[in-house]
């Protein structure tokens, strides 16, 4: 059990690391969707589902925290941080000297375990979800909640990772989604008003932003972006106003990599990014730099 303790130390580490502001400070968001997870938790599995860029990592995170403050030994693993091909090979990746099975077996021995796992949505290949599944059920299978995150896109388009996570006859339905009535769910959304209020209270240049712009308001609402409009704020925001995320995307583009790099450097990241289809997913930058909240 020491090499997932280690293993998920590792990993909440990193996390935390990627979640530090330019000054190397780290605001926390307060959530209250943090305590109806924990509450519910208490009771069995669940999934954290929401659009990108509303925060669920955020709010795993705070959960882990929180479930660890109260005694739990709690597992937290980034699916996308292994090739995870079989459990052979996701044990070997973990550095675990014992199956997982059976590691799974002692910590169901001794209570108060519980499994987090960030992204279900990133196990694109069928070998990959076979090897989380497995995972997955061989944790509930002995007792051991799992709570994890999963974007809704992905959730309504995978009927084996619903069948894993049902709601009990007994419970009301977490949420009014979609096609998402048997499933055991908390939404997390976009922030709140007092949530976003609090958040541009400690970053007074984005809030002069929202200020001046209701749609920038609007847009900070999503975690992400308010990650970008932090970033853009400290560099100066563009002259041409800002409606949407993809003039948003846009903007940071331009700022942090076309005006940074030069247009060499522009030209030759765009064909990198767009040879591998993920221009809409270049804000994986902002976990290295610009000022961050979870």
């Amino acid at each position: 059990m020491r090499g997932l303790d280690a293993e998920s130390k590792r990993t909440l580490e990193v996390f935390h690391a990627n979640h530090r502001d330019q000054l190397g400070e780290r605001f926390t968001l307060e959530r209250p969707v943090v305590h109806e997870v924990a509450s519910r938790a208490a009771n069995g599995s669940l999934l954290l589902i929401g659009e990108a860029g509303t925060g669920k990592t955020g709010v795993l995170m705070a959960l882990a925290q929180k479930l660890k403050a109260s005694g739990y030994r709690v597992w937290f693993l980034s699916v996308d941080g292994y090739k995870a091909e079989s459990p052979p090979s996701l044990e070997k990746e973990l550095n675990l000297n014992h199956r997982l099975t059976d590691i799974l077996g002692f910590a169901a021995e001794g209570g108060r375990t519980v499994l987090l796992l960030d992204g279900l949505d990133a196990a694109r290949a069928r070998v990959n979800q076979a090897t989380w599944r497995s995972l997955v059920g061989e944790a509930k299978r002995r007792g051991i909640p799992v709570i994890a995150t999963i974007r809704i896109f992905d959730l309504r388009h995978s009927q084996p990772w619903q069948e894993l996570f049902p709601r009990a006859a007994s419970e009301l339905e977490s949420n009014a989604v979609l096609a998402l009535n048997k499933v055991r769910f908390i939404n997390v959304g976009e922030l709140s008003d007092a949530e976003l209020n609090q958040a541009l209270s400690e970053f007074p240049k984005v809030r002069e932003l929202a200020e001046s712009q209701s749609a920038i308001r609007t847009l900070a609402k999503n975690i992400f972006n308010f990650s970008l409009l932090c970033q853009l704020a400290e560099s100066g925001m563009p002259h041409n106003p800002v409606h949407t995320q993809l003039e948003l995307l846009e903007a940071w583009w331009e700022r942090r990599v076309a005006e940074a790099g030069g247009a060499q450097t522009e030209a030759a990241l765009t064909s990198l990014v767009e040879a591998d289809g993920i221009r809409s997913q270049i804000a994986n930058q902002h976990q290295r730099s610009g000022c961050q909240i979870h």
